[in-house]
């Protein structure tokens, strides 16, 4: 039996990203450290396969490079729209506070070379939920809108909160989904 699987050429990887299938070929992110082999500042590495076996690595998808993201660039998700590869993902920042997450928006026309969207950051926690504890957006598209549901805690409640979006980079809170 054969055992497929994607690991980085060198160091660190963690926890996969915005599976998707873009302009002929899947392309898979995931979470890495691409200095050592230890956990440091997120980075996202990337993978493409036109066939789900043979995998051929990208390099970096997206550096801890900007004020919002500067300690890490942590799970997000991916989709496409206009054309073009949408990468949300959590940004991290020590910003003297501790750590703040929010999230945050990259695109590519080619599916390989992204830049980040200059109004990141796209959404901050919401009042009540530490900004320590509000990652892992996940995006997707229903009839003309697209929503957002990011993992969140407000005490000792983790909790989903949903989001609505008319164009992926101007976003408007709409309830907690689940809370437990």
């Amino acid at each position: 039996m054969q055992k497929i699987y994607v690991k980085p050429k060198d160091y660190w990887m963690n926890d996969p990203n915005g599976f998707i299938y873009y302009k002929g070929m899947y392309h898979l992110f995931y979470q890495c450290f691409p200095y050592g082999p230890r956990w440091g500042r997120m980075h996202w590495g990337h993978v493409v396969s036109k066939d789900l076996v043979n995998w051929e690595e990208q390099g970096i998808a997206l550096f801890p490079s900007k004020t919002d993201d500067r300690s890490g660039c942590f799970s997000g998700s991916a989709i496409e729209h206009d054309n073009k590869l949408f990468l949300m993902y959590t940004g991290t920042a020590n910003k003297g506070r501790g750590y703040e997450q929010t999230q945050c928006i990259a695109y590519s026309e080619d599916g390989i070379h992204f830049e980040k969207y200059d109004g990141n950051p796209v959404i901050e926690a919401p009042e009540g939920v530490p900004a320590c504890f509000f990652r892992d957006p996940k995006v997707w598209k229903h009839e003309d809108l697209f929503y957002m549901v990011c993992g969140a805690s407000r005490g000792e409640r983790g909790q989903a909160l949903l989001y609505r979006s008319k164009d992926l980079l101007h976003w408007e809170y709409v309830n907690v989904l689940a809370e437990s």
